[in-house]
């Protein structure tokens, strides 16, 4: 079952459409957008879906958050955002890792919590 303790949310302007449970990624001054590559320097997780017109989300920067997985993931791997900011599982050397799979998923679609860390290069 994944569960979720946050830790660090704060609140950021938004940039653009955001999908609940996905990475997001600074775009200019206080503001994030989704992640939607595997090199972004992902920010944290989205606490809730918002519009591209809604002022503000809140993100959650460190801690464990509930992540939407892009496809099978194994405990214990480095994740890292797809092309839509959910975590798939690094593979390539400049992946920029988001944070730790604490749960497995067997494909996409699932839900798993994933401990939210300062973001490195593979």
């Amino acid at each position: 079952m994944a569960w979720k303790r946050e830790l660090g949310i704060f609140g950021f302007l938004v940039g653009g459409a955001i999908t609940a449970n996905r990475f997001v990624k600074l775009s200019a001054d206080n503001t994030v957008v989704q992640s939607a590559a595997a090199t972004d320097a992902s920010l944290g997780v989205a606490f809730a879906t918002v519009a591209s017109t809604d002022p503000a989300v809140e993100v959650i920067t460190h801690g464990i958050a509930k992540v939407e997985a892009g496809a099978a993931v194994s405990v214990g791997d480095q994740v890292i955002s797809d092309g839509s900011g959910r975590a798939i599982t690094t593979a390539g050397a400049t992946d920029i890792v988001c944070g730790k799979a604490l749960e497995a998923a067997a494909a996409g679609g699932v839900m798993i919590s994933v401990l939210i860390g300062p973001w490195h290069v593979k």
